[in-house]
């Protein structure tokens, strides 16, 4: 229960929400990040994606040892988050694309604070 309440009491500046809220975006409107990749996403995250990787990246800066979040918490742990949560094209099946290689685009794409 103390480990909970700590996790709560982590300080994240909006900057950092802007970028998660960003990230889940980005696999929703992929052609506008990545333009190359248009239509090899049939279904990005879903905006409990962003909620999730706001947990996981607290939990990171938790068992860190810090008592804020950063925007490495996030980049470190998106992959992980959102690899189930992506359903790729035919198109993207079909060129052998990897949930990895796309998500790995967009993190690249979408700029941190």
């Amino acid at each position: 229960m103390r480990a909970r309440k700590s996790l709560q009491s982590l300080h994240i500046e909006e900057s950092v929400k802007k970028y998660i809220v960003d990230i889940i975006t980005a696999t929703r409107e992929v052609e506008k990040f990545v333009p190359e990749l248009k239509n090899m996403v049939r279904f990005g995250a879903s905006p409990r994606a962003s909620k999730s990787l706001l947990h996981c990246a607290m939990a990171h800066a938790f068992l860190d040892k810090r008592d804020f979040v950063t925007p490495d918490d996030v980049f470190s742990l998106a992959a992980d988050v959102l690899r189930h949560r992506l359903v790729l094209s035919f198109q993207a099946v079909s060129q052998s694309l990897s949930t990895d290689s796309i998500i790995s685009a967009l993190l690249d794409a979408v700029p941190a604070p």
